[in-house]
């Protein structure tokens, strides 16, 4: 026989040998499919899947969208309720306040004097921090002037 004969014959088994290696692999798992940080943070897989767990990855990470995303919704929706209702209340007690407060003289005048000096003793936001931050501070130059104080003393003593 032709030795080109051979050859094609031992190329033929070579390549079907092959193909049929391949077909006992399941190329799915071969595969890798890249799956991004606040992803993996989210629902918890490593920063590659196989393709054949990619479908699985992304239907977690479906479910978890949707999941907090109706979190966040019923929250806004708790915050608008509790909202509505301080909102309510303080404007019946408004309401009810200056219907009173015209009965009697000054009323009206007293009503709205009392509500601004009220509103002085009322805490905005970020309020305890700043106070902090300037206790931090006073606290700080206290020690800067403390230790400098016992330098000049210590100078003193070296002097003397």
């Amino acid at each position: 026989m032709n030795s080109k004969a051979w050859f094609f014959l031992g190329l033929a088994a070579v390549v079907a040998g092959c193909v049929s290696l391949l077909q006992g692999c399941d190329l799915a798992t071969l595969v890798r499919v890249d799956v991004p940080e606040p992803v993996q943070d989210a629902i918890g897989v490593p920063d590659s899947v196989s393709y054949a767990e990619a479908e699985s990855a992304w239907n977690e990470w479906k479910l978890f969208v949707q999941i907090n995303s109706d979190r966040m919704a019923a929250e806004i929706e708790a915050g608008r309720e509790r909202f509505e209702l301080l909102q309510s209340v303080a404007n019946t007690g408004l309401e009810a306040l200056s219907e009173n407060a015209s009965l009697f003289p000054g009323g009206g005048l007293l009503v709205g004097v009392l509500g601004g000096v009220g509103g002085l003793f009322i805490r905005r936001p970020g309020d305890k921090k700043k106070a902090q931050a300037e206790r931090v501070q006073a606290f700080q130059h206290g020690m800067t002037a403390e230790h400098q104080r016992l330098e000049a003393v210590e100078k003193a003593k070296n002097v003397s």
